[in-house]
């Protein structure tokens, strides 16, 4: 059951690491439909593999808006904590250094490649497709913010 927090919202309390199914990567530059609609198409193709819906980390949910710098300190924690990582890629993903520090860490930290699911988002923002690559050779360190 949720209890609601002070501001009125649900409240759902911490999840162990362990119990973390996937870490969620995107850049806020992209159409929030359809990352939206990219991460629930992601987590139907979940839940018919597993039977049962999956248990994301999100960072807008799972960092304290109040204090980001402290809680950014433990990313690479969370980040090693689940087993699949979904890349939500649209236009801007690969302008983002920090979206790419997070495949890093996810990898460097015993992550298996074969747990990466890229959801390509077109030109559009309108459809995405299931990927196992990213065109990281577009990639440019120059290019990020």
């Amino acid at each position: 059951m949720r209890a609601p927090s002070k501001s009125g919202s649900a409240y759902l309390p911490p999840i162990p690491l362990s119990l973390q199914d996937a870490f969620i990567s995107h850049s806020w530059g992209d159409n929030q439909d359809s990352k939206f609609r990219a991460l629930e198409r992601w987590a139907d193709d979940f839940a018919r593999v597993y039977g049962r819906q999956p248990l994301v980390w999100f960072d807008k949910a799972c960092i304290d808006q109040g204090d980001i710098d402290r809680s950014l300190q433990g990313l690479p924690i969370f980040i090693a904590g689940c087993t699949h990582f979904v890349v939500l890629a649209g236009r801007t993903y690969l302008t983002r250094l920090w979206c790419i520090l997070e495949i890093f860490c996810f990898v460097a930290l015993g992550g298996s490649i074969q747990n990466i699911s890229v959801m390509h988002l077109d030109d559009s923002d309108a459809e995405y497709s299931i990927d196992r690559e990213l065109a990281l050779s577009e990639f440019k360190v120059s290019k990020t913010a």
